[in-house]
Parts: C-alpha cells; structure tokens; sequence
C-alpha cells in the first residue's frame, strides 16, 4: 500500500485538478490523503512528518498540489525499489530541479541513478523515512526534500524513472505566501544557508 499524500495551500482548482487525476490514472492500491494546511500555515516539513507518522503504509509518495500524473505512474515509479537498497525515486517533469526537470513527455522506461531528487513528486518506503529521522522541520519551505534526499543518499540509493513523466506548474503557492507576510526571498536564502550549514557539518 502506498500513501500519496498532498497538502493544500489556497489553490482550490490546481489541486481539485491534482486529487483529480490521482483517482483517474493510479491502478496501484492506494491510500490518498488531502491535508489543507492554509488555516494553520505550518512548516511543509512538519506537516509531511504528522502525516507520514500517522500512516501505516509500507510507501510515502509526497506529491505538489500543483501537478498533474499521467497514466500508470505510481505502478511504474514503484518498480524503482526491485533495485537493491534503493531509497526514493521521482519521475521526470517540464518543471523540476537538477537532472529531473526540461521534459515535455515520458522518454525512455529506463530508471538511472542520481545525487539528488526534487520533492514535487518523491515516493520513498517508509524506513527510508526512518532511519533518516524524519524531515527536518527547521526548513520553512524550501529546502526539506534536498536536506531529506542529501542525508539519505548516504545510506539508500536515489533514482530518477525516466519512463514517468509528472507535470509541474511549479510554485503556485508563492504569491499566496507573498499576500500572508511571507518574505520569500528571505526564506529561501535561510533554507539555502541551513542546507549548506549542514552539508558541510556531515
């Protein structure tokens, strides 16, 4: 069983369309769990954390409010863990970091190693959760997938299925952070600062 878990964020129709698609394009059994965290604006890597602990299911898939799956996605990225100690994979995007993001479509059903993942769409077994501690909840915003994916990769192997292709719209939110008080410059250079502080600590 796999929780899909997406956390909502003032964006009624992005995300009507996301809960949308996951009931229309994953087969896979699945539990699905929609969290608004609007009223109380908590920490994204607090809530993740309540979530996951409260779950019983054997894989977390943390997915962006503001995308959209395509067909047979979740089954395909779950094959990622036949490979030997592998820890989390993510699919390929129009909108995405590092080696995940640039596409217009699925390529190749190929599933390659790599450094880090972006967390618009990260699915992970819970123990890789486990035996990392959980998110570091001194992240606001940003910065707690690659915190998350940077203390993992030194125990499980990171993946990148290059036959799953998830579309982004991508940062949707901010300007609904912007109109609360939010300075998110400021908060992506905190985060920025704390990842590389810890980087260089371990």
């Amino acid at each position: 069983m796999t929780e899909i878990i997406i956390v909502k964020y003032g964006l009624p129709e992005y995300e009507a369309e996301c809960v949308q698609q996951v009931t229309n394009w994953t087969k896979y059994p699945f539990h699905l769990t929609v969290y608004d965290n609007y009223p109380k604006d908590e920490n994204l890597s607090i809530v993740w954390n309540r979530l996951i602990e409260r779950s019983d299911a054997e894989y977390i898939c943390l997915l962006n409010n503001d995308t959209i799956v395509s067909k047979g996605w979740l089954g395909k990225l779950l094959r990622a863990f036949s490979i030997k100690n592998a820890g989390a994979v993510g699919p390929i995007s129009n909108r995405a970091g590092g080696a995940q993001g640039g596409f217009r479509a699925a390529v190749e059903d190929k599933i390659v190693q790599t450094l880090m993942l972006s967390g618009f769409c990260l699915l992970f077994p819970r123990s890789s959760w486990e035996i990392v501690g959980g998110f570091d909840e001194k992240f606001k915003i940003y910065g707690e997938d690659s915190d998350f994916c940077a203390r993992l990769k030194k125990k499980r192997g990171l993946y990148i299925h290059y036959g799953v292709f998830v579309y982004h719209f991508g940062a949707q939110g901010t300007p609904i952070a912007e109109k609360r008080g939010k300075d998110m410059s400021a908060i992506r250079k905190e985060s920025s600062l704390l990842f590389q502080r810890k980087i260089h600590e371990t």
